[in-house]
């Protein structure tokens, strides 16, 4: 048996992807699984899968606009697809109309996946897996492994509980106990989700007074002015992201990719999320996370899953949902989750 899954996306959309391709392999032991990702996630799933088992031809972006960006490089792909033979698919819910295409011509049989609204694919899937009701992304990967699963064997036990992903893999050793730092990853790729870059600089100053603080250099976050008690590392990608995140005592951002990277690890964490659905919330490990979401905001949260913002909508007050959290706020709400016991 030979299965297609198809997950072109970023680092969290992947990160809380990987139980589903670890369930599949627990699942069907002697089948193939091809897995097509990007360059930089790709090593997220080498836990579980051979390297030659994973084929991650570009960056979303890149992948996802070939067929006009970049003609010459589609008819080598879709070779390499045709060559899985695969006798089912899953497509993950956030896969744009060119992946919806390579499902359509070789997922086999059994096509399973989300048709959202911007899909303009006929026939791409042939089970459509609706979201849960609160759209939580975890479960409803979780929902299409399984229904994926099922359809092809219905003998297979399906787990009711959705493990954390097992990503000890990317780590290079052993975690120090105690553990010290407190990781500060203040950039994410939408602006949308950004707390003011300034009051970042200020709580780690202030936490660097009695911890001692890493602060992620991104280029998002360069140029700030920083305190000279803080160290700042550039993790090169994403297997030094993982060490990093594990060894932490605490870690402390936006709701973003490494974000669901710490919750993975069991990293206890305080995040600012801003405009992020609900769905994005820490899934595992919940009492470890304290999510900083201003109470009573009627625009909120004003993005989902299957609908990303670029712009704010309240021209009232904008930014609202991260302006209320000023830097006493936040460091009150670090220095609680200090104090508790987190292990």
């Amino acid at each position: 048996m030979n299965l297609l899954i198809l997950k072109v996306n970023h680092l969290g959309d992947n990160v809380v992807f990987v139980p589903v391709v670890q369930a599949l392999r627990a699942a069907f032991p002697k089948a193939r699984l091809h897995l097509v990702s990007t360059p930089a996630e790709a090593i997220l799933y080498r836990g579980v899968l051979a390297a030659g088992d994973i084929f991650a031809p570009a960056e979303r972006p890149a992948f996802n606009h070939a067929w006009r960006q970049q003609p010459w490089s589609v008819p080598g792909w879709l070779l390499r697809f045709a060559r899985m033979r695969a006798n089912g698919c899953l497509v993950s819910y956030d896969q744009g109309n060119f992946v919806h295409l390579i499902s359509r011509w070789f997922g086999g049989d059994v096509r399973i996946g989300a048709n959202m609204h911007y899909v303009r694919v006929r026939q791409s899937i042939t089970h459509e897996v609706p979201p849960p009701t609160d759209w939580n992304v975890v479960r409803w990967n979780w929902a299409m492994g399984r229904a994926l699963a099922q359809a092809l064997d219905p003998r297979v036990d399906w787990p009711d509980v959705v493990p954390p992903p097992d990503l000890r893999h990317l780590l290079t050793r052993p975690s120090p106990e105690p553990k010290q730092t407190i990781v500060i990853h203040a950039g994410t790729k939408m602006a949308i989700r950004q707390w003011s870059m300034e009051r970042f600089a200020e709580l780690a100053a202030r936490l660097a007074r009695d911890h001692p603080v890493i602060w992620v250099d991104r280029p998002e976050t360069r140029g700030v002015s920083l305190s000279p008690a803080i160290t700042t590392v550039s993790p090169a990608n994403v297997r030094e992201l993982a060490q990093l995140v594990a060894d932490a005592r605490l870690y402390i951002g936006n709701n973003s990719g490494p974000m669901h990277l710490a919750n993975a690890f069991g990293t206890p964490g305080v995040i600012l999320s801003g405009p992020s659905s609900y769905g994005w919330d820490p899934y595992w490990y919940p009492d470890r996370w304290t999510v900083l979401r201003r109470p009573h905001l009627a625009c909120l949260p004003c993005e989902s899953p299957a609908k990303g913002v670029d712009r704010c909508a309240n021209t009232g007050d904008p930014l609202a949902c991260l302006n209320h959290w000023t830097v006493d706020l936040v460091e009150a709400a670090v220095r609680q989750r200090l104090s508790q016991a987190i292990r």
